[in-house]
């Protein structure tokens, strides 16, 4: 399991499992909360979680509207929906495992065991660039910055297709999940701003290369690789 997933804890203050951040966070995850489902789809699309849990035991919260909601936004985000003892769980909320108490912090571990996506807990590396997959950091010359989803998504994108031209509709599909391409003004500051965390002269770019009417290349400079780290330190070319 990854120490560092990241979960939105869709949870109100006057809550039967209250106790469930300080567990979770006890274990080494990075816990968000949102207390309607507003801001819950607005953490969502912003923080990207790895686990989505929604309370329903709070009062003034409807913990299966939250998780249709959820699942609408986003067809792949585990869900764990936590329900009063006296619910059955037989409603169709979307949610990947229902959990009804009361239950136990080492139950709800091991939930969250079985539904949490697979670690890759791998490294890319091109040349003195190595991207952490995992903690969505990226080094070079031994200085290590953090990437905000987006940029993590971009710069992915660029180090895993190393040497080709990517175009703009390509990367705003992937990257944004759209083919709008009247404005691509967000793509160029994005590109900018991974420039400034990944290039000795942002200016004079080595890596990321800009190719005039058509898109960006990720570019490997003569004499450097680029290979992929597993957990287990091996390398794949």
């Amino acid at each position: 399991m990854m120490r560092t997933a990241k979960i939105l804890l869709v949870q109100q203050s006057r809550s039967a499992v209250d106790w469930l951040s300080p567990v979770l966070e006890k274990k080494g995850f990075d816990v968000t909360k949102a207390r309607s489902q507003k801001a819950a789809l607005e953490r969502l699309a912003t923080d990207e979680p790895h686990l989505v849990i929604i309370d329903d035991t709070c009062p003034r919260l409807s913990g299966p509207k939250v998780c249709r909601a959820v699942r609408k936004q986003s067809q792949h985000v585990p869900i764990i929906l936590i329900l009063a003892e006296s619910s059955r769980g037989d409603e169709d909320t979307g949610a990947t495992m229902h959990l009804v108490l009361p239950f136990t912090s080492r139950k709800l571990m091991n939930r969250i065991k079985k539904i949490m996506p697979r670690e890759e807990s791998s490294v890319l590396r091109v040349g003195e660039l190595a991207l952490n997959l995992k903690a969505r950091s990226v080094t070079r010359g031994g200085v290590t910055h953090h990437l905000t989803p987006k940029q993590f998504k971009l710069l992915e994108l660029f180090m895993r297709h190393p040497g080709q031209v990517l175009t703009r509709r390509l990367i705003m599909n992937q990257v944004w999940e759209t083919d709008y391409l009247d404005d691509t003004r967000t793509l160029d500051v994005h590109v900018r701003w991974v420039r400034e965390k990944i290039e000795a002269n942002p200016s004079k770019p080595i890596y990321l290369r800009t190719v005039r009417n058509v898109g960006y290349c990720f570019a490997v400079p003569e004499g450097e690789t680029s290979t992929t780290e597993s957990a287990e330190g091996e390398e794949t070319m």
